[in-house]
């Protein structure tokens, strides 16, 4: 295997307090533009930079180390950041030839505020001249023209000095860092609101621009008010690597598993989160604390932050900014996932979203669907998205043109670097807060130079070797590697039985809703191309259903209802594809005769159909209900084929990126499945997992706002953030090791925890974390049995719900054993 991208490991730091170019808006390279014509640049994150030496030199495991308290402040980012200390296919050699060790040999080197000497300011000219400038990738010559030193003094040769001076200066940086953070928050949403986004479309009636109607408009706000200032990183988050398969601490060589959700919002606006005062962020955050929760898979739309090639949305990008901000003030890590899904809503039919027009080809595009009408959502086949557009990927279709195109360098692939590495380089002071970088979102052609291209990105800006994550659109995606190091795979699951639902509810609207006849009978009352295509499409859709359909039932399913609809299947499938050629040829030559026998054979299609399908005595749907909701989960299963994927790229950590499904389903127990599917990625040791979804946005009668999706585990802003079916409340996690996993269970009835592990010498935080809240766990009784083996191993339970058991007195090698029940 080749090594992944290297840089010199010398990058300059600003001076202390000028935060001008951290994460501003990254003009288009091709174009420098003048003050008065640039958007103004986004709110840094509040976290001053640290300089970045050269290769230290390994320490003695036995060496004090920095403690949490004296890291206030900085922004973390090691040079050691992905050392993956084995890999079956490169031996491990991750870094161009630097042989793979583990960042406890190491120690690393902070310089933020009030460990060196305030530095004299940059002139004025200098920092409009920066902000203005394309960025090149070269950091240091930015941080020169700011008037920044170039000076390094390496940590381990000040360390006294240092950690000394730091007792007696930390306190002033803090009360001096909460005032300087108020004021640049208050600023940040000043800016923000002041941006003139003309350049994004905004007219509604044909759903190009801006949702008209205010998804948190029942959040009380004011003018004044602003969420509460956090100036800097949350001080409780250590930055997280690579080590092999599993996610560790940076500092501290801890085992982290990672449990939560995805936050992604899919229409226009495009919000995410509420973060216009401190009580909507509240609102919409403090549940996911509440349930344990220390990870969110986190959205960011290509289209909502560059509408119009080389024109951004500064506002959008300052407000992801700080929402990771305010994530990470809750110990919550974000994964930047750069999402998409087929595409974007301007191709495939419009049931898209993700990718801006402009980067779709021309041949390819489509009028995005309605997105706030249901009917117009059902008409255009939008619930039948996941299967319509992932079967037509193996014909050669629009994705095949679209996903070629943004494979190819001097195409919109480098549009999309650029966007990649703006979101980095915005979020460089929060680096501790953020897990990594999902480069693109199930993907449906992917190539190693397209990953290679975003990273390269993602360290001109001065990430030390982020954490990349790649995952596949679906099971039968050629996936290979990237030549990058920290490599984490993020594989989605959705059972079958739920994919069904889509077929369902495709089916309901055209068969027995009769959306079919009504497109057949608008088509006989005005033959025309433009009612011709809409009866094709109706056809289409009923025909990929069916087609679908009859695979599933082909695949093991019994029963009298499954016997009558497949032996009918072939001349529907045959029925189907004759009427779709006739509504063309009638559309060109229409026939009054021809016109009434053809629909009236449509009628009878649907009318057999219809009887086949949701008959309630003999009909497919009402027999499969019981039938399948009371089958095996078979999540194991699943979790074994993920992990025997994921070790076909070598030695790398798995989390589940994504799982999840209705808690109204018809064809499968999902409360019962997403609790399951947890329980067998941790069960198979897992790096983490990300539940489809949590959406503020949520409402009873557009669901998740995305193709009638109704995947959200609570009721939104609109809904009071109440739980739905699908919450799993209670549920106790293993947030950190002291060592190395070897087992981890969890029990539903009743809830229990278990994790058992060996000691490792080169951890140097003795402390497992558990998080098990007894009072949702155990029927709201306050108690819970805590057993820890061997009798060194012992265990807090002053901080409920976290548990902190202690393993400092055991030596090296020895196996632990927590357990946790009500």
């Amino acid at each position: 295997m080749e090594h992944g991208h290297t840089r010199p490991l010398s990058v300059s730091r600003l001076p202390d307090g000028e935060e001008t170019t951290t994460g501003e808006l990254v003009p288009l390279q091709s174009a420098v533009q003048s003050e008065s014509e640039s958007p103004p640049p986004v709110p840094p994150p509040k976290t001053p930079m640290r300089t970045v030496k050269a290769l230290p030199q390994p320490v003695s495991p036995a060496s004090p180390r920095m403690s949490i308290s004296s890291r206030v402040g900085t922004g973390f980012s090691s040079e050691e950041d992905g050392y993956n200390t084995s890999d079956s296919e490169s031996g491990g050699l991750l870094r161009g030839g630097a042989a793979p060790m583990s960042p406890q040999q190491y120690r690393p080197s902070f310089s933020g505020a009030g460990l060196k000497p305030p530095q004299s300011a940059a002139p004025a000219s200098a920092r409009a001249h920066a902000a203005h400038v394309p960025f090149d990738g070269n950091f240091s010559q930015m941080q020169s023209d700011l008037g920044g030193s170039t000076k390094q003094i390496p940590f381990y040769r000040r360390r006294r000095f240092l950690l000394g001076a730091s007792l007696g200066l930390v306190a002033v940086v803090l009360i001096i860092g909460l005032a300087v953070g108020l004021r640049g928050r208050n600023t940040a949403n000043t800016q923000a609101n002041q941006i003139q986004e003309s350049h994004t479309p905004t007219n509604s009636s044909d759903n190009s621009g801006s949702f008209t109607v205010n998804p948190f408009a029942t959040v009380p706000t004011s003018p004044s008010s602003t969420a509460s200032p956090m100036p800097l990183a949350s001080p409780s988050l250590s930055p997280l690597t690579v080590q092999g398969s599993r996610i560790i601490e940076y500092d501290t060589g801890r085992s982290v598993h990672l449990h939560g959700v995805n936050i992604v919002s899919k229409y226009p606006p495009f919000t995410l989160v509420d973060v216009s005062s401190a009580a909507a962020i509240s609102a919409a955050l403090d549940p996911l604390v509440n349930l344990g929760y220390n990870f969110v898979r986190l959205g960011f739309t290509w289209e909502a932050y560059e509408p119009q090639r080389g024109i951004y949305t500064v506002s959008y990008l300052s407000d992801y900014v700080t929402l990771v901000r305010e994530l990470g003030a809750r110990g919550i890590y974000t994964l930047v996932d750069f999402h998409q899904d087929t595409f974007s809503r301007w191709s495939l039919g419009g049931c898209g979203e993700g990718f801006p027009q402009w980067a779709v080809p021309d041949a390819q595009q489509s009028t995005p669907a309605n997105y706030t009408s249901a009917d117009d959502l059902r008409a255009k086949g939008c619930a039948l998205w996941g299967v319509t557009n992932n079967r037509q990927v193996s014909k050669g279709g629009d994705l095949d043109v679209s996903f070629g195109n943004l494979m190819v360098a001097g195409t919109a692939r480098d549009s999309y670097a650029q966007m990649v590495g703006n979101v980095a380089k915005a979020l460089i002071g929060l680096r501790n807060c953020v897990l990594g970088f999902d480069i693109i979102n199930e993907p449906y052609l992917v190539n190693n130079a397209f990953y290679e291209a975003a990273y390269a990105s993602i360290v001109a800006t001065g990430w030390d070797y982020p954490n990349i994550v790649v995952e596949p659109a679906f099971k039968n995606n050629v996936l290979s590697r990237p030549n990058v190091p920290n490599v984490i795979y993020a594989p989605h699951y959705y059972d079958w039985r739920f994919i069904m639902d889509e077929v369902y509810i495709q089916l309901q609207y055209a068969i027995q809703n009769g959306g079919l006849t009504a497109a057949a009978a608008a088509f006989l009352a005005n033959p025309s191309a433009a009612t011709g295509a809409f009866l094709n499409a109706q056809l289409g859709f009923v025909l990929t259903a069916t087609d679908k359909l009859t695979e599933w039932m082909g695949n093991g399913q019994t029963g009298a209802a499954v016997s009558t609809y497949l032996s009918g299947a072939s001349a529907v499938q045959t029925s189907l594809t004759s009427f779709q050629l006739t509504a063309t040829s009638l559309s060109a030559n229409p026939d009054a005769t021809s016109l009434s026998s053809f629909t009236t054979s449509i009628t009878n299609v649907v009318d057999n159909l219809n009887g086949q399908l949701f008959s309630a005595s003999t009909g497919l749907f009402p027999a499969l209900a019981p039938q399948l909701t009371s089958a095996p989960l078979a999540t194991d299963a699943a979790m074994t084929s993920m992990t025997t994927d994921s070790n076909a790229l070598g030695t790398v950590p798995l989390i589940l990126g994504e799982f999840g499904c209705d808690g109204a389903a018809t064809f499968i127990d999902c409360p019962g499945w997403v609790w399951a599917m947890a329980s067998s990625a941790e069960a198979q040791l897992a790096s983490g997992w990300a539940q489809w979804a949590y959406v503020p946005i949520w409402t009873p009668q557009l669901g998740d706002l995305f193709n009638l999706e109704s995947l959200s585990i609570t009721t939104g802003v609109q809904g009071g953030y109440q739980p739905r079916a699908t919450m799993m409340t209670g549920r106790p996690h293993v947030r950190k090791v002291a060592g190395n996993p070897t087992a981890i269970q969890v029990g539903k009835n009743p809830v229990s925890l278990s994790v058992t592990f060996n000691t490792v010498a080169t951890v140097s935080n003795s402390t497992t974390e558990l998080f098990f809240d007894d009072g949702a766990a155990c029927g709201g009784l306050r108690a819970s049995n805590v057993v820890a083996t061997p009798a060194g191993a012992t265990c807090s339970v002053a901080r409920k719900p976290l548990l902190l058991c202690d393993s400092s007195g055991l030596p090296a090698g020895t196996a632990v054993t927590i357990s946790v029940s009500c």
